[in-house]
């Protein structure tokens, strides 16, 4: 039990190490600072256009096509 526990420390302590040394390099560079607010941004725009999608209001409605009367040409 003593050795398997030992061995669990050991290799959650070579995963943190590894993880902090390379994994978290440029996390806070302003490079991915500006594509993150880019992305939230874009996110924004959109939204109004989800909403309209979840709504169904996507798509014009049946009755105000020109090919139904009496507006048929």
């Amino acid at each position: 039990m003593r050795n398997r526990c030992l061995a669990v420390i050991v290799c959650l302590a070579i995963f943190a190490a590894t993880s902090v040394t390379t994994g978290c390099r440029g996390y806070f560079s302003e490079e991915r600072h500006d594509y993150r607010s880019r992305t939230i941004q874009a996110d924004r725009e959109r939204m109004s256009d989800d909403w309209d999608w979840i709504w169904g209001l996507d798509e014009p409605a049946t009755t105000h096509e020109r090919t139904f009367p009496p507006h048929s040409y």
